[in-house]
């Protein structure tokens, strides 16, 4: 198994097991080196990764959901645009994740030269009634022609970001290729660390990263707001 699949795993394994390690980054992609000291084999890594696979919000092990909503929302009046981190320079190094040929993240839906971003979202947080607000951290959907790659995050929470608050994935780009229709699909999180959902106008709700299926009452009209919706099959598009 390739290096990238223990970094895409990092966060969850230090919930199962200790490990030891020189951590040089974080769950994104970055490079993170492990000592011989670690009892984690790639048999390990496999079912977790399979079982879990996670998105790439800054977390450090499951939370209860209702702490996880307020870490969710922390830091809403940061008011931060998204266009101005499309010519930054980490974000720029962020985007070749998805151009080399190398295919560094090890991305399901490969890399493309023309790799752009085609769409901007933000994750609406719900409890069992209502919208409680959109977290603070800017979605980057990154196109080729007729595919999704992944996703680039920037975590405007704590305000301006810094190097260790870009992050880049495939997050919901291999969901979002087999969902099987095109349309309006409002993003949320209902307190689970691990789950992330979207729901279509007709509301159809799909699980976009883990495994488990959202159990709640609140519609399309609930859930959608200006800055969480995306249009599945926008692939061409350019920001």
């Amino acid at each position: 198994m390739k290096k990238i699949a223990f970094i895409t795993a990092v966060a969850v394994l230090s919930a199962f097991s200790a490990v030891s390690c020189s951590d040089n980054g974080d769950s994104s992609g970055r490079a993170v080196q492990t000592t011989e000291k670690s009892a984690v084999t790639e048999a390990d890594i496999e079912l977790i990764t399979d079982a879990v696979n996670l998105s790439d919000y800054p977390a450090g092990g499951v939370l209860p959901s209702e702490q996880y909503r307020v870490s969710l929302l922390r830091g809403q009046e940061n008011d931060i645009g998204y266009e101005q981190f499309l010519e930054n320079d980490l974000f720029k190094g962020m985007m070749m994740n998805f151009t080399s040929e190398q295919n560094p993240l090890q991305l399901k839906s490969g890399t493309d030269g023309n790799a752009h971003v085609s769409q901007v979202f933000r994750v609406a947080v719900v409890d069992d009634e209502k919208v409680l607000g959109t977290s603070n951290i800017w979605n980057y959907l990154v196109s080729a022609d007729d595919r999704y790659l992944g996703v680039i995050k920037v975590d405007c929470r704590d305000g301006m970001p810094q190097a260790h608050q870009f992050f880049a994935s495939q997050d919901i780009a291999p969901r979002l290729n087999e969902a099987g229709e095109s349309g309006r699909l409002a993003v949320f999180n209902d307190g689970s660390e691990l789950e992330l959902y979207g729901i279509f106008e007709d509301g159809r709700v799909i699980t976009l990263t883990g495994n488990e299926q959202y159990t709640g009452s609140l519609t399309y009209s609930d859930i959608a707001a200006e800055n969480n919706i995306i249009t599945v099959g926008g692939y061409g598009k350019q920001l």
